[in-house]
């Protein structure tokens, strides 16, 4: 027996659950009459964790800056929880910090090579 598609509605700004008579998101405060987008939007996952992640502002954010630095970008952008704005905001800010990370690692290869250089050139 096939269990049956549950919709859950949830506004675009906020990730906020919403019930079908809302007008107003009651977290954000955001219009919904005019999000055509703001229908049923529905979790494939079987176990609905990847759906918590993409609705949970905190969890990107963690992921973007202590886990995945740039390559966390397409989650950042697949999330509904951040506006377009802000996406781009934190795009620029997560490109700095990977390219400030890369340039760390460099500097750290750079200086391990000089100490084995020094170590080998005293024997």
């Amino acid at each position: 027996m096939s269990e049956p598609i549950v919709a859950h509605l949830v506004c675009l700004h906020c990730a906020a659950p919403l019930q079908p008579e809302d007008n107003r998101c009651a977290q954000c405060g955001a219009d919904l009459t005019t999000d055509v987008e703001a229908s049923a939007s529905r979790d494939k996952d079987t176990d609905g964790s990847l759906a918590s992640v993409l609705h949970n502002r905190w969890a990107i954010l963690g992921l973007l800056f202590l886990v995945l630095a740039g390559f966390g970008l397409p989650l950042l952008w697949k999330s509904r929880v951040f506006s377009p704005l802000n996406k781009v905001i934190l795009t620029i800010v997560v490109l700095i910090y990977t390219a400030l990370l890369v340039w760390l690692i460099v500097l750290g290869l750079q200086l391990i090579i000089e100490q084995f250089r020094i170590l080998r050139s005293e024997r």
